[in-house]
């Protein structure tokens, strides 16, 4: 199960709303950032919604984030280059 704010969905609730869900370090990758740290900020600034996974026994790791908004930050990202 995840936790979106202060919902808690399953993974068939997520893939009924036609969401991915992805690592903060994936996110890294896909976005070719320094470090984790970004995302936070990212977050913190309402451009990428965090997701709990409330499956994920090291609360440290169990932050996840929505794989399409993550994705189209990225096309925005080579957009303005």
């Amino acid at each position: 199960m995840y936790i979106i704010e202060t919902r808690t969905i399953t993974r068939t609730e997520c893939a009924l709303k036609g969401s991915e869900i992805m690592t903060v370090a994936e996110a890294v990758r896909l976005l070719k950032l320094a470090g984790e740290s970004s995302i936070g900020g990212m977050i913190e600034r309402g451009k990428l919604t965090r997701v709990i996974d409330s499956t994920e026994p090291n609360p440290r790791h169990a932050t996840r984030l929505l794989k399409a908004e993550v994705l189209s930050l990225r096309a925005k990202r080579r957009a303005a280059r």
